[in-house]
């Protein structure tokens, strides 16, 4: 929750001191970072930021899913 609402305030602010003027790259990069929350702001920005910021979500999500268990043998934790 922390994380969300850290994104979701800070996020576009640090996407514009980037000078990122792409709505996919802001989209994607607020739904991954900031989940949830950071989704609902893109949301607000505009409909194709919120799209991106479902699909950034929704990757990351896979991705974390599919790669944690292989990530915590290499290091033996599993």
């Amino acid at each position: 929750v922390c994380v969300g609402l850290l994104g979701s305030i800070i996020g576009i602010k640090t996407l514009k001191l980037t000078r990122i003027k792409s709505p996919i790259a802001k989209g994607l990069s607020l739904g991954a970072a900031a989940h949830a929350v950071g989704t609902s702001t893109a949301m607000d920005i505009s409909s194709k930021y919120g799209a991106y910021a479902s699909l950034g979500l929704t990757l990351n999500g896979i991705f974390t899913a599919l790669l944690t268990p292989t990530i915590l043998r290499l290091l033996g934790l599993l």
